[in-house]
């Protein structure tokens, strides 16, 4: 059995969005947290459906000012989407939670590791917003957001990327507003803590009774 991480049970600002759709990113950006596709993904949408930077953006914070030693801001640019890239520095927790909460979805980048968990993760399921991973279904990421309504697109699959950006902007034009994925309670750490105290509890009721040694047993 697994027993994972999780959300803490305390209250977030509540998420608020615009007639804006904007992707939101909160953290750092190093080894293979590459952008790019998911740049490549949203520029084929913004062409495709005419938007403008007052119809949709993506909005980074934290150490994102660049990847492989170019700025982050020339690869949004190099794509196509000068203007609809914001970077931001690093801000206080409470500020981050204002982030998050201003999203209309939030995406976590690739990384090298498919045996870890981003935290970041835990973080984005409490708000009020669609969660875009990119990472492959059979990665620790795609099992844990199997069955929980994210979408979990393989970072190569820029195909796929464009689908599910262009159809959560559409389903936002349409009046459609996401609701957050741990509302039934899976992520959370309690969650998560009852079910290894179970496993527990189970493990002893399920153990031999143990033996008092002897004189003899003692003594080897």
């Amino acid at each position: 059995m697994t027993v994972m991480n999780g959300c803490d049970e305390e209250a977030v600002p509540p998420s608020h969005h615009g007639r804006r759709f904007v992707i939101g990113y909160a953290g750092a950006i190093y080894l293979d947290r590459d952008p790019r596709p998911l740049f490549r993904a949203a520029a084929r949408v913004v062409q495709d459906l005419n938007l403008t930077p007052a119809d949709f953006g993506i909005e980074f914070i934290g150490h994102v000012e660049s990847y492989d030693s170019s700025r982050v801001s020339d690869l949004a640019r190099n794509e196509g989407l000068d203007g609809y890239v914001t970077i931001g520095s690093r801000l206080p927790h409470r500020a981050v939670m204002e982030f998050l909460a201003r999203a209309t979805m939030l995406v976590s980048l690739p990384q090298d590791s498919d045996l870890a968990i981003p935290a970041k993760i835990f973080e984005y399921v409490q708000f009020d917003a669609w969660l875009l991973a990119l990472a492959t279904p059979e990665s620790a990421v795609g099992l844990l957001l199997e069955g929980s309504g994210a979408d979990v697109v393989a970072p190569e699959d820029v195909d796929g990327l464009t689908a599910v950006i262009r159809e959560r902007v559409l389903q936002h034009r349409n009046g459609i507003r996401p609701t957050r994925i741990s509302q039934d309670g899976r992520f959370s750490r309690r969650t998560q803590a009852c079910r290894l105290l179970d496993a527990i509890a189970d493990a002893v009721q399920r153990a031999p009774a143990s033996r008092q040694p002897t004189l003899r047993t003692a003594l080897d």
